[in-house]
């Protein structure tokens, strides 16, 4: 079902995208290093079960905004490229004259 939206609603949908994957990515990329750093000196061992968790997680955080970038791009592929990069002309439809 398709809904029409306000042009500041979209924006506003893809700046909360936009945030939660860049949360989500950071989260991931700090839990990587405290693995690592962990599993290198010893202190920490993996636990799978949460590992898993945590790439749900990740997923779930980040698929909404890579959908939202693929839809995106599909309909900037079916507009002609002069419409896509703004130097289409268009001329304004004439009255008829009858």
């Amino acid at each position: 079902m398709l809904v029409a939206m306000k042009p500041f609603a979209r924006r506003d949908i893809e700046d909360l995208l936009r945030t939660i994957a860049l949360v989500g990515l950071v989260a991931l990329l700090s839990w990587l290093a405290l693995g690592v750093a962990g599993t290198a000196l010893g202190t920490l061992w993996p636990e799978y079960h949460a590992t898993l968790r945590l790439a749900l997680a990740a997923l779930t955080l980040m698929g909404p905004h890579a959908l939202l970038t693929e839809i995106r791009e599909r309909r900037l592929r079916r507009i002609p490229p002069d419409e896509r990069f703004g130097f289409a002309v268009h001329d304004p439809p004439r009255p008829s004259g009858t």
